[in-house]
């Protein structure tokens, strides 16, 4: 299920799911979705391929259910939002893996390059 979410870049599934997630919560149907603007004029809404993924998850999600959208019941939707997170996460922690080492030298470099101000201190009265 979901199997754009392994091959498009990081950046366009973390739109996809989120503009999915967004329209699941609001019960829209993948029909609507290509009629209604979900996000229009913010800085959020993705562009037609991110809406055509998304349009086409939740079909996956009405097919594998064998209900509409807006016939799901709130622990349904509540497990398919959580999918969706999973699905970004799983992503961000396979391509961005941490290296504790290289953040301490990051944060040593910074602390010798960019020296904490002088706070004045005050004479206690």
């Amino acid at each position: 299920m979901f199997e754009a979410a392994k091959t498009i870049p990081f950046a366009q599934l973390t739109e996809v799911a989120y503009y999915a997630m967004r329209a699941l919560e609001r019960r829209f149907r993948p029909q609507e979705l290509e009629t209604t603007r979900l996000l229009a004029g913010l800085a959020s809404e993705p562009g037609q391929e991110e809406q055509r993924i998304a349009s086409h998850w939740l079909e996956e999600i009405e097919h594998r259910e064998g209900r509409t959208i807006d016939q799901l019941s709130d622990e349904t939707v509540k497990r398919y939002l959580g999918d969706f997170a999973d699905l970004v996460q799983r992503r961000s922690e396979s391509q961005f893996k941490p290296d504790p080492e290289r953040g301490r030298q990051l944060l040593e470099k910074l602390g010798r390059e960019v020296p904490l101000p002088v706070v004045p201190q005050r004479k206690a009265s």
